[in-house]
Formats: C-alpha cells, structure tokens, sequence
C-alpha cells in the first residue's frame, strides 16, 4: 500500500519500475485465495485504486489542470496542435504539447529545469549553480519563454508578494536566458473573486497573476484571462516589438 501510495505521488525516484512491482504482486495475488486474496488483497486493490487524500495530491492536479487550460489557450490563439498530449513521464525529455503557429514552433514543458548553464548564482562550495524548476514553461522558437507557476492557494487580496518575488528569482537567477523583453512570467492561484493582477518592468517584461474559480466553472474567469495575457504575449515575439 506504501508503495502504491508512493508511485501516484510520484516520490519513489521510478515509478515505472516500481509501478512494474505492483503489477507483479497483482498478478501472484490472483492465483488464488490460498496463495494471495482475502483482506490483503482487497487493501492492495483499494491502494491502487485511490486517490491519496492529501494537499500535496490536490496541488499536482492544479498544475496538470493549469497546464491544460493554457495548452486551450495557445489553441485559441490560432495554433495547430502538431504533438502531444506526451505522457508527464516524458516531462524531462520532451513537450507535453507542441504546436506550430504559422511557421513558428511553441512547446508546452511540465516541470523541466531551466537551463542551469544560464545560472547566475551559483553554490560557493560546489559552484554548481542555483537550479529553477518552473511548474510550466512556454517555449516559443526556443528563446522566448513564458515559465508559469502553479499555486493552490486562495487569494484573497490583490497582491501576493511572496510568490511573486519567487518569479522575480527566476528573471534575476536566468538572466542570460530570460533578460529579453519576450520573456514574461505567469502565477496562477485561486479565489472565489476573480482575482487578477498584473506587474510590469522598465524594459517591458510582465508578471501576470491570474486565479481560477476553485467551485463553479461558469464563474472561473481563469480561461479569459489566460488568453488575454497569452494574446499579449505572442504579438510581441511574433512582430518583433521588444517595447
């Protein structure tokens, strides 16, 4: 039950293998009551068959749920899906989503490290450098980025400082890779108002921050103000306007 527990969270380092595990003990189970089943079976099938119970679970399927919402978004901005959805277990080594908007290529990451070549501060005893590890990153023609994070955490206010500063990390740590004007930061949370915000800097880059209705859809604003920040953000790579 452990390990079956361990494998949906995805905390066993390899799932594959463990999940292959699982599917041994399944099997042997199944000859029969006098070498398996009974009340250990039954546990072992309603381990593999729940859904853990807790926030770090719920927190997983708000970014798989927000990195949906914007692969939506990238669609309706005109694009062409050309690969994917990808299994997330592919996350490392390939686009969940990749699409082609014209003659231009955008690709949708699922928690994949910026490029920590790019890394500015680095660790002073190994002087390996300080990793970043988007929940979602937007990558169109490979040198325009949007990183998004994802935060289920209700908003109640109209700012949010801490995780915003977080972004700003990312912009500060990555300069080489994300110091461009066409490279902008998205923070999803949310609330039961609608809650939006957006910061902006001297040389054009934005931090927008959305929210998604955490209990009704027809409230959720979340899909319109994606698009909005979406729509923004293409137009200025796509016509070349850095300001």
């Amino acid at each position: 039950m452990e390990t079956a527990r361990r494998v949906a969270r995805r905390q066993t380092g390899n799932e594959r293998t463990y999940a292959d595990l699982l599917r041994v003990v399944d099997e042997w189970r199944l000859f029969g009551g006098e070498i398996g089943g009974g009340e250990e079976w039954s546990k072992l099938t309603r381990a593999l068959l729940a859904f853990p119970a807790d926030e770090a679970f719920n927190d997983r399927i708000f970014e798989i749920w927000c990195l949906r919402e914007i692969a939506g978004s990238v669609l309706r901005q005109g694009a062409q899906l050309i690969e994917g959805p990808n299994s997330l277990t592919l996350n490392r080594v390939r686009p969940i989503y990749a699409f082609a908007l014209g003659e231009k290529r955008i690709e949708l990451w699922f928690q994949k490290a910026l490029n920590k070549q790019h890394a500015r501060w680095t660790y002073s005893d190994s002087n390996q450098g300080l990793r970043g590890i988007p929940d979602i990153t937007v990558i169109a023609e490979g040198i325009h980025y949007l990183v998004v994070d994802a935060k289920n955490r209700s908003v109640q206010g109209n700012t949010r400082p801490e995780e915003t500063y977080k972004m700003l990390g990312y912009f500060e740590n990555f300069r080489p890779l994300l110091g461009g004007a066409t490279n902008w930061a998205v923070l999803c949370f949310v609330s039961l108002n609608g809650f939006v915000q957006q910061l902006c800097s001297p040389d054009s880059r934005r931090v927008l921050l959305t929210s998604a209705h955490p209990q009704v859809a027809a409230q959720c604003t979340f899909p319109a103000q994606i698009d909005a920040g979406m729509a923004e953000w293409m137009r200025r790579w796509r016509n070349g306007q850095l300001v």
